[in-house]
């Protein structure tokens, strides 16, 4: 399978994944910056389509959101009453659940080899993208 092959096959099923997550996803109304840095954009251009490059590209990023997930995770329980926490609490761990479980179905579509990689990867950064958004959009409230 050619690159150009396998990145529109990685690209297809992303967006097929985008369009059933924001069929089931709450409808949130997310700030106007785009989801990912200009970092991740940039690098995800110098990596011309190797595989490793873009997975570091991914990863760099997901540790970004993971970072914001949690500091907005650890805004909205500094301003909740004990059973308001305990009911985030009780959220967040089913959307880790939800979203390991997705992504993980996710990669496992077809026979794709290296592009399992990708599909896991670009799953995982967007979930927590948005979830990440999601919570700082609680902070909003």
């Amino acid at each position: 399978m050619t690159k150009a092959t396998m990145m529109f096959t990685a690209l297809a099923v992303i967006a097929t994944f985008n369009s059933a997550l924001g069929q089931n996803a709450p409808s949130v109304n997310l700030k106007s910056s785009p989801l990912y840095s200009k970092a991740y954009d940039a690098c995800m251009k110098k990596s011309s389509g190797v595989t490793a490059e873009m997975l570091e590209c991914s990863t760099n990023e997901l540790r970004r959101y993971d970072r914001l997930l949690n500091d907005a995770y650890n805004e909205v329980q500094s301003r909740l009453n004990g059973s308001q926490k305990t009911a985030l609490r009780d959220a967040q761990r089913a959307w880790i659940a939800y979203r390991d479980s997705t992504c993980s179905f996710m990669s496992r579509l077809g026979d794709r080899g290296t592009m399992a990689l990708l599909v896991d990867s670009g799953c995982m950064l967007q979930t927590t993208a948005e979830r990440a958004r999601w919570l700082q959009q609680i902070n909003d409230l």
